[in-house]
């Protein structure tokens, strides 16, 4: 069954599953032993800084590399130790690897010619591609001959053609302005959920991947920190590394100075306290603790205005970007952020004493 012919309905996308995987060069670990299962049709992204051992995994999966210990399985079949061109998996590269001096046409069919898919079919199956990321009137341009986007396009349509239940994609967006790179992500989302294609995209950008992905695996020198969705991500992060990662946060060194109606009383630095979410929140984390809240979690009260629960502060600066003003406050012995809906005139002067006003369950508690 073609592209074409699959029903909206069905999953064309094939689960992954690894078990206890892990990527040795001599001494250096690249990648430590994880397990992870992935979702038939599911868009997750391998996320995390340079060196963190995303893109050994997507090469491990895609057995440009072989593993170290733990096995590989995509639709229950065993694929450890199959060579890559066995493996029937797309791939789109960051330089996206087209052949210079061939068509767009020439480009999509070379994996199809490879196979030796009859002539006919190959003409069919690079015209539904072709139709799939809108480059219709583009199948006799040489790739010099057409923008980055559309070049982008053509890589993820030849990885398409041969029809594989799982797409990996290693930074493909990488070489794109920032305007266009926010187009394609979206494109590249409608194309996967139409479809239905088990992708997994590896990316250093943390809004790509939260924009992209059904679930986010974040990584840190070649450990797996956490798996979840964008949203868990960002609200519940379980480690300060993830916390500071995605998005922005606001640390602040703290101590426990007493349990009040289930919250934790944070003293900090410079003397003040800050209420946490609970008590709870807090479980196994003993000695010094880091206090985060997320900028937009913040808030200036108004002259005369007050809250359960605020603290004090200074204005050091204010920075206008665009449809958001940041406020950076010296409060609670460190530098905090604010992100405030930009006005026509700074609401604050910088210098200014304020009274910042936050809400406890947006506190999170991290082992210092």
């Amino acid at each position: 069954m073609t592209i074409a012919e699959r029903r909206t309905d069905e999953l064309a996308g094939s689960s992954i599953r690894f078990q206890d995987v892990s990527k040795r060069y001599g001494d250096f670990t690249a990648v430590e032993p994880f397990s992870l299962d992935i979702h038939a049709g599911e868009f997750l992204s391998l996320l995390g800084p340079s060196g963190s051992g995303k893109t050994t995994v997507l090469m491990m999966l895609a057995g440009f590399e072989t593993t170290s210990g733990g096995r590989i399985e995509i639709a229950g079949r065993d694929l450890t130790f199959v060579p890559a061109n066995r493996r029937g998996i797309g791939m789109v590269f960051q330089r996206y690897a087209l052949f210079p001096h061939m068509s767009v046409a020439q480009n999509i069919a070379f994996p199809l010619r490879m196979r030796k898919v009859p002539k006919p079919q190959i003409r069919s199956r690079v015209q539904t591609v072709l139709g799939m990321v809108q480059l219709e009137g583009h199948a006799d341009r040489l790739p010099n001959q057409l923008s980055g986007g559309q070049q982008q396009r053509v890589a993820v349509a030849r990885a398409l053609v041969y029809d594989p239940s799982v797409l990996l994609m290693d930074e493909p967006l990488g070489a794109l302005d920032k305007k266009l790179r926010e187009q394609m992500q979206l494109e590249i989302k409608a194309l996967q959920q139409s479809i239905g294609v088990t992708v997994v995209y590896v990316t250093h950008d943390q809004d790509e991947a939260l924009t992209m992905s059904d679930r986010v695996a974040v990584l840190h020198r070649g450990k797996f920190l956490q798996v979840a969705s964008p949203k868990d991500l960002y609200l519940k992060p379980n480690d300060a590394l993830v916390a500071d990662f995605i998005g922005k946060m606001n640390f602040a060194d703290a101590s426990v100075a007493a349990h009040r109606d289930g919250r934790l009383v944070l003293k900090t630095a410079d003397g003040g306290t800050i209420v946490s979410a609970s008590a709870q929140a807090a479980q196994g984390v003993s000695g010094p603790l880091r206090a985060g809240i997320r900028p937009e979690k913040l808030r200036l009260l108004a002259a005369g205005e007050t809250s359960p629960f605020m603290f004090d502060g200074r204005v050091e600066k204010t920075i206008f970007v665009g449809s958001v003003q940041v406020v950076l406050v010296r409060a609670l012995g460190t530098l905090l952020h604010l992100h405030m809906l930009a006005q026509s005139d700074s609401p604050v002067a910088e210098g200014a004493d304020v009274v910042v006003a936050y809400d406890p369950s947006h506190v999170l508690v991290f082992p210092s």
